[in-house]
């Protein structure tokens, strides 16, 4: 008889051994979203470029997992090609945030002679870097395209629409 208990006993040790946490990460799922809005830019001491101006988004429409969201973002304003040091915050309709980081290249570079309503177009990977509530830790990563419109280089808004693709484990 003691033998049955001990090999049963020794069994449920194994077994939960090899259970996976209840805190272990779920495979990468599929990740994508499209909002649109506005973008700004405004005097920052920290970005050299253009005399210290900061490209600052504010867009909503749907991301999966999400559902509607707000999405903010920011970067130093190249004066080239490349964006580097992106944040953005997507907010989930409960509250619950996603930080990604990007940088990429933008084209066409802007310049004087860019004409009104120009597309300009950023195409970027971007890496998942956590959040909150239910996406606390959240990894993952992909590529996002912005497209805004070219509205000269007073304090107009560009119209903008941020659309991306990747994965998210959470």
């Amino acid at each position: 008889m003691r033998r049955p208990i001990l090999f049963l006993t020794l069994l449920a040790v194994i077994a939960m051994g090899l259970a996976a946490p209840a805190s272990a990460r779920p495979d990468a799922r599929p990740f994508k979203g499209t909002t649109s809005g506005e973008v700004t830019f405004v005097p920052d001491r920290d970005c050299p470029n253009f005399g210290g101006l900061k490209t600052v988004t504010n867009t909503t429409g749907t991301a999966s997992h999400l559902g509607r969201t707000a999405a903010t973002a920011q970067h130093c304003t190249p004066e080239g090609a490349d964006i580097d040091g992106g944040r953005a915050t997507l907010v989930a309709a409960n509250g619950d945030e996603v930080y990604l980081e990007y940088a990429g290249t933008v084209t066409p570079v802007v310049t004087e002679t860019t004409q009104l309503d120009t597309p300009i177009v950023a195409t970027t990977p971007y890496e998942i870097d956590g959040g909150t509530g239910r996406f606390e830790g959240a990894t993952g990563g992909g590529t996002m395209t912005v497209t805004v419109l070219f509205k000269g280089f007073g304090p107009t808004p560009w119209p903008a629409t941020w659309t991306w693709s990747g994965t998210i484990g959470y």
